[in-house]
């Protein structure tokens, strides 16, 4: 069984996961529990016990029984660069390489930081005896924060992901036939839209090549989509269409050539197809737990897997996280 938790700004979104001996997954456990405004503000708990009793009753509320747990910080909390090391170090001389690297560009003190890199799968050195190392750093009271918060609620982190990372590697399980589908070197704007801010990340082969955020006109909760004039879904599509031009000014892109929503505004209804008119792009909303079964007492979490999906596309990225390596 593996768990995946999302401390979002609105809600907590729990989601467990059971490889099947038949191949693919099955959905185990979700749940959804709110939470107030200004208990979670840009990812950072503020009102720590509220949060921690919400973590606690979306456990109850799911049934899930495992305890050892994936979460994530916002992309922005988390500096990420891509080092070259000489290969056949050692562990100790690589980890001071790398420490003494990331000194150059950390914005703060080495001890205020936690750090964590790997080598990239599959990659091989080059002429110089050389290899490509992901590098990811954030401050130790961030991480210590969400470790903390696993633990007052009965369970235990055992990987801090990245909260893009996490969509990356949901549409990358979901959707990777589809991009195959249309083109070889499709580029695709996977949006997480939550609370305030659509989060764009595109993909090609399934590698990422640009992050950015926009701010969106509508605020309100992100797991409460608005069905007012002034946050309708033309008026979201109009941020959305922003993002991408957003994207294509700043690159050398001319284009994308799909769009796909995630995130609880993802849920507003007829949000693609708003999505696609503006854009002039064809538009789907990601449905994570597409080809899963449901396993016995699912549904006790309360969680429709197919109207709740979008808001819960973090929370199974996170729950499909490989932990053994």
């Amino acid at each position: 069984m593996r768990l995946g938790l999302d401390v979002g700004s609105s809600s907590i979104k729990l989601v467990g996961l059971s490889h099947r001996s038949t191949g693919g997954w099955a959905l185990m456990h979700a749940a959804v529990e709110p939470l107030p405004a200004g208990a979670v503000v840009d990812g950072q708990v503020e009102q720590f016990d509220v949060v921690a009793q919400a973590v606690r009753q979306a456990v109850v509320r799911s049934g899930v029984r495992v305890r050892d747990v994936v979460l994530a910080l916002p992309a922005a909390a988390v500096i990420r660069r891509t080092l070259r090391v000489p290969v056949g170090l050692g562990e100790a001389a690589l980890e001071a390489q790398v420490a003494q690297a990331a000194t150059g560009f950390l914005p703060f003190p080495l001890d205020d930081v936690c750090l964590d890199f790997s080598f990239i799968p599959g990659a091989l050195a080059d002429a110089d005896g050389c290899m490509d190392v992901h590098l990811a750093a954030a401050r130790r009271d961030r991480v210590l924060d969400r470790q903390a918060l696993a633990e007052a609620a009965g369970l235990r982190a055992i990987c801090l992901d990245v909260e893009s990372c996490a969509a990356h590697r949901v549409f990358t399980a979901q959707a990777a036939g589809q991009v195959t589908a249309w083109r070889p070197d499709a580029l695709v704007g996977l949006f997480d839209l939550g609370a305030g801010t659509a989060r764009l990340q595109v993909l090609r082969h399934h590698e990422s090549l640009y992050e950015g955020e926009q701010p969106l006109t509508r605020s309100e909760n992100d797991d409460a989509p608005p069905t007012d004039g002034r946050s309708s879904a033309a008026a979201l599509a109009q941020d959305i269409a922003q993002a991408v031009q957003v994207f294509l000014h700043s690159t050398a892109h001319q284009s994308l050539d799909r769009l796909v929503l995630a995130g609880g505004a993802a849920m507003l209804s007829g949000l693609a197809v708003a999505v696609a008119v503006q854009s002039g792009l064809p538009c789907s909303v990601l449905q994570p737990f597409d080809g899963m079964a449901l396993g016995k007492g699912f549904e006790r979490g309360g969680v429709d897997p197919i109207r709740d999906a979008p808001r819960m596309a973090i929370a199974c990225g996170l729950a499909l996280r490989d932990t053994t390596h």
